[in-house]
């Protein structure tokens, strides 16, 4: 049965709701029947796909903005014979793209979890030509960018939010500049050493073993004073508070998206100590592990 659909609710978004192969929460949107702000969102969605879930989008206006917490899709710019080559939407990447040509979007991976917003409002382009300058493609989101946290953020906002003009600015505006963010720093990277670029990388998938600077010495063969000063310039964040960052980022997604124990995720994510994972999740959420999968479990429409 399809879930029903809000009055005055963005069309597209409307189709959206309609797909198969999938659930779907549409967590807040801007009424249509107002005269919208000069930046704002039309429909925020997070969206459970399971294979072979599929969506099709025809022309319409506006921008979306989709970042993947985990499992991998792919994105077809334009409808029909007139659609571009494939482009994947890995784990933790983030993509931003205009809707005048329509898209296709499909899973690729068993399941595929992802936020989805639609975006409107003419400071929109602007935000996208800031994007796109680096590049239009998906752009990996680091584990110190506040954009994950953001989007987590919008799930708790109430109605009211989304209707009034001001608070859309707001948070459109924080949201839109942290993806740009991500894709700047990305750009500035071409200019990094390369053993940081694999230090980093080190970091963003063994983050459930065992580190310290002097394993990451032994391991580069470079002074670990010297990789914690130059990680620090480049990365803006020392290299244990940037593992530490990634650990409690996939702890995050184990909560809503599993019913593991908090010491099994503690054990999972290379915090070992349930005690420690609980503090630290705590100093850097302000809730504690149990509270925030209470606080965040997927509603279904």
């Amino acid at each position: 049965m399809n879930p029903t659909i809000p009055l005055h609710l963005f069309p597209p978004a409307a189709a959206l709701l309609q797909s198969q192969g999938s659930s779907l929460s549409l967590w807040g949107f801007f009424p249509q029947d107002q005269e919208p702000p000069y930046l704002y969102i039309n429909a925020y969605f997070t969206v459970t796909a399971k294979y072979p879930y599929r969506c099709t989008q025809p022309c319409c206006s506006g921008y979306c903005l989709l970042y993947t917490e985990n499992g991998q899709g792919q994105i077809v710019i334009g409808t029909g014979k007139e659609g571009n080559s494939p482009t994947a939407l890995a784990q933790q990447h983030l993509f931003f793209w205009p809707c005048s040509q329509g898209f296709s979007l499909r899973s690729v991976s068993s399941h595929w979890n992802h936020s989805f917003l639609f975006l409107g409002g003419r400071e929109a382009d602007y935000f996208y030509q800031l994007f796109s300058r680096h590049g239009r493609r998906p752009w990996p989101v680091p584990a110190n960018s506040r954009l994950p946290a953001l989007l987590s953020g919008l799930t708790r906002k109430d109605a009211s939010s989304y209707c009034a003009p001001l608070q859309q600015i707001f948070l459109t505006t924080s949201l839109l500049t942290q993806a740009v963010a991500v894709c700047q720093e990305h750009a500035e990277e071409s200019f990094c050493p390369e053993y940081l670029l694999a230090v980093r990388r080190m970091l963003d998938e063994e983050y459930s073993l065992p580190c310290s600077l002097d394993l990451l010495e032994k391991r580069f063969q470079v002074n670990k004073f010297r990789i914690a000063r130059e990680f620090s310039q480049y990365f803006h964040q020392a290299p244990i508070s940037y593992l530490n960052s990634r650990r409690l980022e996939a702890a995050k997604n184990l909560l809503i998206t599993t019913n593991d124990k908090i010491h099994e995720i503690s054990q999972k994510t290379g915090f070992g100590s349930s005690t420690l994972f609980i503090r630290s999740f705590k100093k850097e959420f302000g809730v504690t592990p149990q509270v925030y999968r209470k606080e965040n479990s997927r509603i279904r429409l």
